[in-house]
């Protein structure tokens, strides 16, 4: 009986799909290749074990949906023109522009989707009060004139709040800094208005670095020496990233730093017990290894540091 079920819905489904391709070939066709492009960036992406961009893949399929659901549920029909550019604009916009880097790969990528996106919303606005004029169980009948203005407005109106939240998105700028900021110690011409700018514009700066072989001390003290007016809530270092790992995961174990002194503070700074042995006769008790960006010139500590590797003790390196 069951089974009779399922193949019965199963029957149902599938003459939908051949009556939806019947009726809207155009459509149905757009609909089935950008969604098959999809299905293949999904598998290349579960291959490479690239989560973040697997998760697109799924909200692009489930908003290829989107238009479909909306015509069942509010029992309307959105013309095959304007279908086909929203099923277009999602593609082009997070497939091609975030998972592919058109963004960065063509410069105008973005305003060519910024005007796209007007001229769609336009179209959206009319065809939402063209709706209205074509229902019958509404008496009111407006002229194109006002349709025309109304959905000048709509696009206008859904531009403004885009915009507001991407500039909230913007506001919060990671910054790398040697090679960006920063030569060793010469700032590069125009970083300085930089931030400033970033400043005036309401935003706010973090410098984040994989170099664990200083503290967040001595970064602050070069900055500042550079002209930079930064403290220690503007960095993020990886020392920081591996003390909180360990926070997490490993609470209460003793780490053998292999690393300079000022690592070795930075990791004590940041609750780690143990960070500061450094004597080989005592490293015994270490549970975990913390290697830095860059070890210290001590030859028995970094002996030791291999010898415990192959004894077993898990090892973490920070850069």
């Amino acid at each position: 009986m069951e089974e009779n079920m399922e193949n019965n819905i199963k029957r149902r489904g599938m003459k939908e799909i051949r009556a939806y391709a019947k009726q809207r070939p155009k459509v149905f066709t757009v609909y089935v290749i950008l969604r098959l492009l999809v299905v293949a960036v999904l598998v290349r992406s579960a291959m490479l074990q690239e989560y973040e961009s697997m998760f697109v893949c799924l909200l692009v399929l489930v908003l290829f949906m989107l238009p479909s659901f909306l015509e069942r549920k509010l029992k309307i029909e959105l013309p095959d023109t304007l279908e086909i550019i929203i099923l277009v604009f999602i593609f082009a916009a997070e497939i091609l522009g975030e998972l592919e880097c058109y963004f960065i790969q063509y410069p105008n990528w973005d305003t060519i989707l910024h005007t796209t996106s007007g001229f769609l919303c336009a179209a959206i606005g009319f065809s939402l009060v063209n709706l209205l004029n074509k229902d019958n169980r509404i008496s009111l009948r407006l002229s194109p004139l006002y349709m025309a203005i109304a959905a000048f407005c709509f696009s206008m109106t859904i531009g403004v709040l885009w915009e507001f939240i991407e500039f909230s998105a913007d506001r919060l700028f990671l910054l790398d800094m040697d090679g960006t900021i920063y030569n060793e110690n010469s700032i590069f011409e125009g970083t300085l208005d930089f931030l400033s700018q970033i400043e005036k514009n309401g935003g706010r700066y973090i410098f984040i670095t994989n170099n664990s072989s200083k503290s967040v001390k001595d970064y602050v003290e070069k900055v500042n020496r550079m002209g930079i007016t930064a403290d220690a809530s503007h960095f993020y270092t990886s020392s920081q990233a591996t003390a909180f790992y360990l926070q997490e995961n490993y609470p209460g174990q003793t780490v053998f730093c292999m690393g300079t002194r000022s690592l070795v503070a930075e990791l004590e700074q940041n609750g780690i017990h143990g960070a500061a042995i450094r004597d080989v006769a005592e490293a015994d008790r270490a549970d975990k290894i913390r290697i830095g960006c860059k070890i210290s010139n001590i030859t028995s500590e970094h002996d030791a540091g291999v010898a415990y590797l192959f004894r077993g003790i898990f090892c973490i390196k920070a850069d």
